[in-house]
């Protein structure tokens, strides 16, 4: 049959077999009325999670109410983490209440006809583009209620929207077998631009059932696959599995429910966008909230230090080569770090899990100990949940992008006595056009292995015929000026190695090679890469 003649399918007769193909399953598998509840199979593998239980943690739910925590009871309240008859005992609301169905566009936008002329890779955008709005309208909650063994009316809606797909494209080509073709080919564009397992599997499955049935000229291509009729659950256990994880972990009930609040909010700017978001990923859902669990047990000031131990380290492997080697990886590796603890913040924020005045706390411990890298990461953070706080008013000029980050530049002027590890995005974006002054800025107020500023030194010149001195305010200051010149791997076999060497206080292990030029004497100087690097400098006084 030709593709442009194709007969129209109707999308009503298409539910109403579906749904009429559903209800008799349903009664056969029962065994009763269709107005029977549903009897749970005993040979089922997996059973839900605590599924005898009325209500999840019951010992502890009880306790929550009777103390009178009104924020954990308001947020199982938002995830109904137990059954009607608990809710009515005790006066929560009940799960029923949310059994209302979900509104998904009206039919999937899929011609055979305009397929063909716009071709598999075109077609299997829009799709992925249909599939991802129809996810879209899944709220977390009924991820969190099917992950404890609650059904989910929404999960059901979404599992039928896809059985229409499948039926639609099963039809089609049954009766256009000739374009068999352009179905294998819309399945592996699927597959290659990372589409989402729903709409992969229905194509999947409808190409499957269309081979079964091909005619004798149409030839059989071989697929292997492990699982050939994957039901719905298994196409969400990237999310269901670790969700299961966390409600069966030993953390309190209070701290599981503040951390699904914080995954709330993640799960939401990756899924429930209509257009989706560039970061989404259809691999296992990450119940990561290290930030939370840090912020939340460990002694502010401790982890300002612990940040700033951890930063110095990425820098000393990364910074030279961001500016002066023009290395992505390093440059990734940087932005990564900064975009990471600037979204944990974001999520703590929005999930309102109580965290504001730690925050005000650990900004001022990091402006104390000169880390601006993590301290303007806390604030883009905090700026973008949209919460006003203390930390924000104290040191929200520091991300105000006017002028390149004129705030932030004087800063830097004004603390160019004293090591930091700096935000380094007004010098990326000057050094992209060729000006390396806030590079070489950054770079030498960096230089030094990080230490609080209380014991910390610039440099310290050693004369071999005096004492070295230790003190800040005894050690006179040098200001170190880079040559704008290439940085060589060390060892280097073309470079001829002149003394004397610039001694690491690190140890000999790293050691960092410097020929000065002007000035034939050995000075002490902290390490500022682990990396060894052959740089031609000298040294002014201040």
């Amino acid at each position: 049959m030709d593709a442009n003649t194709e007969p129209a399918i109707s999308n009503k007769m298409l539910k109403s077999a579906c749904s009429i193909g559903s209800l008799l399953s349903t009664a056969t598998t029962q065994g009763g009325t269709l107005s029977d509840p549903p009897v749970k199979d005993k040979h089922q593998d997996q059973k839900p999670l605590e599924v005898h239980s009325k209500c999840w943690r019951e010992l502890e739910v009880k306790n929550m109410l009777l103390s009178g925590d009104a924020k954990s009871i308001s947020r199982l309240r938002e995830f109904r983490l137990y059954n009607d008859a608990y809710a009515q005992m005790e006066g929560l609301q009940p799960l029923s209440s949310q059994k209302e169905r979900l509104v998904f566009p009206e039919s999937w936008d899929w011609r055979l006809s305009q397929s063909l002329l716009e071709g598999p890779e075109a077609t299997a955008a829009k799709l992925a583009k249909q599939s991802i709005r129809r996810f879209s309208q899944i709220p977390f909650e009924e991820l969190v209620r099917r992950a404890y063994g609650h059904p989910s009316q929404g999960i059901d809606d979404l599992h039928r929207e896809y059985e229409f797909l499948k039926v639609q494209v099963y039809s089609t080509f049954t009766r256009n077998l000739e374009h068999l073709e352009f179905l294998n080919q819309l399945k592996g564009c699927l597959n290659e631009i990372d589409a989402d397992p729903f709409v992969c599997t229905a194509i999947e499955r409808a190409w499957q059932g269309v081979v079964s049935q091909r005619k004798p000229h149409v030839p059989f291509v071989e697929e292997k696959s492990e699982n050939m009729n994957p039901e719905l659950d298994e196409r969400l256990q990237w999310i269901i599995d670790p969700l299961q994880r966390l409600l069966q972990s030993s953390d309190t009930a209070q701290n599981v429910l503040r951390q699904l609040k914080i995954l709330k909010i993640r799960f939401s700017k990756l899924y429930r966008s209509p257009e989706g978001s560039p970061e989404a990923s259809w691999g296992v859902f990450s119940t990561d909230t290290h930030f939370f669990e840090l912020i939340q047990w460990t002694d502010v000031s401790g982890l300002a230090m612990a940040l700033s131990r951890k930063d110095q380290d990425v820098f000393s492997h990364c910074l030279v080569n961001v500016f002066y080697a023009k290395d992505d990886h390093a440059r990734r590796a940087l932005n990564t770090r900064w975009n990471r603890l600037s979204i944990a913040v974001e999520e703590c924020m929005v999930a309102e899990v109580d965290m504001s005045r730690k925050l005000d706390h650990l900004t001022q411990e990091l402006y104390r100990v000169s880390n601006y890298y993590s301290l303007t990461a806390i604030i883009q953070g905090i700026k973008a949940s949209g919460f006003p706080t203390k930390a924000l008013r104290n040191f929200g000029h520091l991300i105000n992008s006017e002028h390149n980050y004129q705030r932030y530049q004087q800063l830097m002027k004004h603390m160019s006595t004293r090591p930091g590890i700096h935000f380094l995005v007004p010098a990326l974006s000057t050094a992209v056009r060729g000006n390396l002054n806030l590079a070489d800025m950054a770079l030498r107020l960096n230089m030094n292995t990080w230490h609080p500023p209380s014991t910390s030194t610039l440099f310290t010149p050693y004369h071999p015929h005096s004492a070295t001195s230790t003190s800040e305010d005894a050690a006179p200051q040098f200001r170190l000026s880079f040559f704008k010149l290439p940085i060589y791997p060390y060892p280097q076999p073309s470079v001829k190695l002149t003394e004397p060497l610039l001694k690491s206080q690190q140890g000999p292990d790293l050691v960092d090679i410097l020929d000065g030029q002007s000035q034939q004497q050995t000075w002490t100087v902290p390490t500022f890469s682990r990396v060894k690097l052959l740089v031609l400098s000298t040294f002014e006084p201040v």
